[in-house]
């Protein structure tokens, strides 16, 4: 189990905002811009943080297919709309830029001016399934944690939880 404790409960409730496609990304939508995926994500924010949650965590879901290495208008996108987004937050916040956990913990260094973790999809041990890209990812990551100044940054897998 993972230390929550920083999230003041033992079993917290982690909901998601789910970013619609983001530039660069086949579903992206143009004539809506930015505009859209942070009006989208604002709503469910606001809908999350009323419900109840204790933290949220963004993720790159619209973008589909999945790629292994985040382009840059993709990431700085994501890094965009979350920078719009975080005077919005009453309730911790994490990122995951699906498949790619390079991507995940720079995107991780938008929380060090609060209480931020990620979700690297990699190492999940019988959990795996398609995000399983073995321990080889891991190392990178977590060196790179260092490199971005971000230790502080709370990691966690899905069997952790």
């Amino acid at each position: 189990m993972a230390d929550t404790a920083w999230l003041g409960t033992a079993k917290p409730i982690i909901a998601m905002v789910h970013f619609p496609p983001l530039p660069g990304s086949p579903g992206y939508d143009p004539a809506g811009g930015m505009a859209a995926i942070t009006d989208s994500a604002a709503r469910d924010i606001e809908a999350l943080q009323d419900g109840g949650i204790d933290a949220v965590m963004f993720g790159n879901e619209g973008d589909r297919p999945y790629e292994l290495q985040a382009s840059p208008e993709a990431l700085a996108a994501m890094a965009a709309a979350i920078a719009t987004l975080k005077p919005l937050l009453k309730v911790p916040f994490g990122v995951n830029y699906l498949w790619d956990p390079v991507a995940t913990v720079a995107l991780g260094a938008l929380t060090t001016d609060t209480v931020g973790f990620t979700r690297l999809a990699i190492d999940l041990g019988p959990f795996g399934g398609a995000e399983d890209f073995g321990p080889l990812l891991w190392p990178w990551a977590i060196v790179y944690l260092g490199l971005v100044g971000t230790l502080a940054l709370k990691a966690f897998a899905r069997r952790d939880l």
